[in-house]
C-alpha cells in the first residue's frame, strides 16, 4: 500500500520496535515510487538525511536514488553526498529514512507479513454497514487496497464492481490469490496504481474508498476526480 496509513502512522516517523530493513533494501522499490517518495517531498524527508544515508551505500543504490530526484534535487544530493560526516550522522540518517518509509518497506519488502498483521485488525461491521447505501449497486473503487480487506468488504454489501488499486506488487500478488478462489463472478477488478495516479477515468466510480491507507497527503485528494459527479 501507498502509503500512507493513518491507522499504522509512526508518531513522528519512530518504529516502536527494532527496524529490520537496511538502507539497501529501498532497491525494492520501482522508479515511479521512489520519485513519488523522494522527489514530491510527501514523506516529509529531507535531500540532506538521504544524502547522508547513502554514505556507503552501493553505487547502484545511489544512482537510482539520484536519478529519480529533480535536477535541483540531484545538485544538493551530490554537494551533501561528498559532504565529510561522522559515522554517527550517517546511522542517524539511515534511521530516520528506514523509519520513515517503515511501511513501504513492509508493504513492498514482506508483504506476507504485512497480510498476518491484517489478519487480527478486524474491520468494526459498523463501518460497512453505515456505507451500505452509498455502495449497494455501485462502482466503487478502493484505494490502497492492499490484500482486499476493504474490498471484500464492499462485495459482501453489495457493490456492484469494485476497482482495486494498489502499488505494491507483493500485495496485489496476495489478493489476486484470493480472488482465484473468494471472487469467482470477478466483481473486483485488480489494478497497479496509487492516490496520486489511479489508472481509471475522471467521473467512472460512484464511491471512493480507503482502508488504512488515507492521510492529509495533498495529493490523495486526487481519487475525488474519479468519482461520478452524479452519484
Amino acid at each position: 500500500m501507498f502509503s500512507m496509513s493513518s491507522s499504522e502512522a509512526l508518531v513522528e516517523h519512530k518504529v516502536p520496535f527494532a527496524n529490520p530493513f537496511q538502507i539497501e533494501d529501498l532497491q525494492v522499490f520501482d522508479d515511479d515510487t521512489l520519485r513519488t517518495m523522494l522527489a514530491s517531498g510527501s514523506f516529509g524527508l529531507t535531500i540532506e538525511q538521504l544524502a547522508h544515508s547513502m554514505r556507503g551505500a552501493s553505487n547502484s543504490l545511489v544512482k537510482r536514488i539520484r536519478h529519480n530526484l529533480s535536477p535541483q534535487q540531484r545538485a544538493d544530493f551530490m554537494r551533501e553526498f561528498r559532504r565529510s560526516i561522522l559515522k554517527c550522522e550517517v546511522d542517524r540518517a539511515r534511521r530516520t529514512v528506514l523509519d520513515t518509509l517503515f511501511w513501504e518497506l513492509t508493504y513492498w519488502k514482506t508483504p506476507e507479513l504485512y497480510e498476518e498483521l491484517t489478519q487480527g485488525e478486524y474491520l468494526h461491521p459498523g463501518i460497512f454497514e453505515h456505507l451500505e447505501a452509498d455502495i449497494r449497486g455501485k462502482l466503487v473503487l478502493d484505494v490502497g487496497a492492499g490484500s482486499g480487506r476493504a474490498s471484500f468488504e464492499c462485495k459482501r454489501y453489495g457493490a456492484r464492481k469494485i476497482y482495486a488499486v494498489e502499488p505494491s506488487p507483493g500485495l496485489l500478488r496476495i489478493l489476486e490469490h484470493k480472488l482465484a478462489t473468494r471472487d469467482r463472478d470477478n466483481r473486483i477488478v485488480t489494478y497497479a496504481g496509487r492516490f496520486e495516479d489511479i489508472p481509471l477515468p475522471d467521473n467512472s466510480v460512484d464511491c471512493a474508498l480507503s482502508c488504512s491507507a488515507f492521510t492529509s497527503s495533498p495529493g490523495q485528494g486526487e481519487s475525488q476526480a474519479w468519482l461520478n459527479c452524479g452519484a
